[in-house]
């Protein structure tokens, strides 16, 4: 009788072991993922701040040399076509990352479900081993 018991116990251990195991491994990955997030998130920054900078500066210097030239309303034609352009492309730039910005927000959603899914199973699983435990004990008792 108290082989079973102790056995019982030492599956419980175990599998709590387990438990523990995959519930820091899942902390360990939302981290992970947190992290990652984060450092795209700022690279995408970084890279759209360098191309606005690079326009801002290609648009600069075409200003100073049509400023320079005698035929001023066909330049001044080309700097607002220009600055239309620079305008679009920056839109877009915003467009695409906050399409970005939202497929990582789905994604950590989505991994957020499922990390919360595994431990909502595992407490269930932790769960019906313990009433099994506590059955075997009452049945041990009698």
């Amino acid at each position: 009788m108290a082989t079973m018991n102790e056995e019982t116990h030492h599956k419980m251990s175990k599998k709590i072991a387990q438990l523990t195991k995959v519930i820091f491994h899942l902390h360990s990955k939302n981290e992970e993922n947190s992290a990652m997030h984060t450092s795209i998130q700022n690279a995408y920054e970084k890279e759209i701040e360098t191309l606005l900078n690079s326009a801002n500066s290609v648009i600069s210097k075409q200003k100073d040399s049509i400023e320079k030239a005698q035929d001023g309303e066909k330049w001044r034609q080309k700097i607002r076509d220009l600055e239309e352009q620079h305008t679009a492309e920056k839109k877009e730039s915003h467009r695409n990352f906050d399409k970005y910005k939202a497929a990582l927000e789905r994604k950590e959603q989505d991994m957020e479900r499922e990390h919360k899914q595994k431990i909502v199973d595992m407490k269930t699983e932790v769960m019906d081993l313990k009433a099994g435990f506590d059955a075997r004990v009452q049945e041990f008792k009698k």
